[in-house]
């Protein structure tokens, strides 16, 4: 009964070891892709500011897929629950 008892707690402590480095990794690859999103939107930025103003709002009606997929990546900013008022 005890050898079962023990292989339940190893098995137990197995799944939360790797439950828990499943969910370390997740979170380092959204912050890692966030990240990435951030420094292809302020590349855009900066060649879009270089453009002379009608370019620069073409640019900005019909943006590069690259920035279309870094706006995505971002992640969006959460609603507040309640309002302070």
């Amino acid at each position: 009964m005890i050898n079962v008892l023990a292989a339940m707690a190893s098995i137990a402590v197995v799944a939360s070891l790797g439950g828990a480095l499943y969910l370390w990794f997740t979170v380092s690859l959204h912050r890692f892709h966030g990240a990435v999103a951030k420094d292809v939107l302020t590349s855009w930025d900066a060649q879009l500011a270089e453009l002379p103003e009608f370019e620069r709002e073409q640019g900005r009606v019909q943006p590069p897929v690259e920035v279309l997929e870094a706006i995505l990546a971002l992640p969006s900013a959460r609603p507040r629950r309640f309002q302070l008022n």
